[in-house]
């Protein structure tokens, strides 16, 4: 499964990385996953039952916020909870 390398922001508060840039493609190199170079050429539209969607992110932290990001915090305040 090819995955995107991805340069993000973690949020002190609740660890959570936030994706800001997909910087690059990690290949696979499978035949069978249709994102690959190595995808055979000749498998092609609804008959291909190969994968076509991304792995977890290779993640590099570039920055670090402090508390909370903002999915979280609103889900705190969702929750009536103070931030």
């Amino acid at each position: 499964m090819c995955r995107q390398i991805s340069d993000g922001c973690v949020s002190r508060g609740c660890g959570h990385y936030i994706q800001t840039t997909v910087v690059a493609i990690a290949d696979c190199q499978s035949r069978q996953c249709r994102l690959s170079s190595s995808h055979a050429p000749s498998c092609r539209g609804p008959a291909c039952r190969c994968n076509q969607t991304y792995g977890p992110d290779i993640e590099r932290t570039t920055s670090t916020k402090p508390g909370l990001c903002d999915q979280c915090l609103e889900a705190r305040m969702a929750q009536g909870l103070h931030a």
